[in-house]
């Protein structure tokens, strides 16, 4: 019977979001923006190489809000821009820059994505830290970003996206007045903004799952937004509830999608 009881309660609080938006999922909502974010730059529609210069290049000439990338650090700390915490067969942690170099000459320092970014000049630049093993080690990870990044004179251009809650923790610290998101969909936005967040930035179908959470969110005075939005229907969806930023693989698709949306609303009022 509690059971039920929990079922029917979490049905009600949810249900008033749902009946909101099923009815106008077409009209999106009276938003006045959204922000467009390229998932590893856009990469996808241009048949371009993910987390690239030229991708993130590319973001800038669309106009899009920002340009994601994916750092991580080797194992005598220089910062690559790279997804997955292997390159080839090599783990980025367990080897040398010179290492990693030799066999996969592609490998792109941070130092240099940070230098061609600073020639953008629509984007912010989304800094993804991405998590080692260990505390102390994620500490450093955000230490050694954010002085990269302060060191160019880019603060005020980037904003900041982790899994890890340690990493979050220190880039907050060490990042006064810049946004820090938080992606694992863990945390209500009430711990969020007591931690310090600018908001979060979750997984789109937990999201579609909890839309409450957005109403949360601006209740706390934080933004909410979703990774990775591929598909039109769901980024309406989305929009209709609330959100304020989409991470997407499709940044041109969508944010045409959105200006022919909010053309025709504005035509009809």
């Amino acid at each position: 019977m509690k059971t039920i009881k929990t079922i029917v309660f979490a049905t009600i609080l949810i249900l008033p979001s749902i009946i909101a938006c099923t009815s106008e999922v077409d009209e999106l909502d009276e938003k006045s923006d959204l922000m467009i974010i390229a998932h590893r730059g856009a990469w996808f529609e241009y048949g371009l190489k993910e987390n690239s210069v030229d991708a993130m290049l590319k973001a800038d000439e669309i106009k899009v809000y920002g340009s994601e990338i994916d750092v991580r650090f080797t194992k005598d700390w220089i910062g690559v821009v790279h997804h997955d915490e292997k390159i080839g067969d090599m783990m980025i942690h367990e080897h040398t820059f010179n290492e990693i170099e030799a066999a996969h000459p592609q490998i792109l320092k941070l130092e240099h994505m940070l230098d061609k970014f600073k020639m953008t000049k629509h984007i912010k630049l989304i800094v993804e830290v991405k998590p080692m093993s260990g505390k102390e080690n994620n500490y450093k990870c955000a230490e050694l970003t954010t002085q990269m990044i302060q060191k160019l004179s880019l603060s005020n251009r980037v904003e900041y996206i982790t899994f890890e809650a340690s990493t979050g923790k220190r880039l907050i610290e060490l990042n006064p007045g810049i946004k820090v998101f938080y992606l694992s969909s863990i945390k209500e936005p009430k711990y969020l903004q007591k931690d310090g967040y600018a908001g979060f930035n979750y997984y789109y179908l937990d999201i579609l799952r909890m839309p409450q959470w957005i109403r949360k969110a601006r209740a706390k005075g934080i933004h909410a937004g979703a990774w990775t939005v591929n598909q039109q229907n769901d980024v309406r969806k989305l929009i209709c509830y609330g959100i304020d930023y989409i991470t997407t693989d499709r940044p041109r698709e969508i944010k045409q999608m959105f200006l022919k949306k909010r053309y025709e609303i504005d035509k009809r009022n």
